[in-house]
């Protein structure tokens, strides 16, 4: 019997794998890092989240099925879905800037410990 050879622990992953992989990467790089910093800073923080779920569920309404065989009723549903799903996942991000602070409101100052000794 020949021992194992070194190549067969690691196997190439399947090229969809990375394809998947990058296309998702990148698409988080656009919505995340561009998209919804500029709409923050122009919109606020709810209403910027609000406008990347949004913009991000229209994106993504070519990849649900193909609407040739539902019915109105189905294809409404089925966008809505997509749109609650979207917004849903959105506002997971605003845990990132949580807590959230008003641009107007002063950061208070760290409490600084009395370097003198109380007598």
């Amino acid at each position: 019997m020949d021992p194992p050879q070194f190549g067969s622990y690691f196997a190439f992953p399947n090229p969809w794998f990375l394809l998947l992989f990058f296309s998702a990467l990148f698409e988080e790089m656009v919505f995340r890092g561009l998209l919804q910093r500029r709409l923050i800073q122009r919109y606020g923080i709810y209403r910027g989240i609000f406008l990347v779920g949004i913009v991000w569920a229209a994106f993504h309404f070519v990849s649900d099925v193909s609407f040739s065989r539902l019915t109105e009723t189905d294809v409404l549903l089925k966008l809505s879905w997509r749109i609650l799903f979207c917004l849903a996942l959105s506002y997971v991000a605003l845990f990132r800037f949580w807590p959230v602070r008003n641009e107007s409101e002063p950061e208070a100052a760290p409490a600084v410990a009395n370097p003198e000794p109380a007598v």
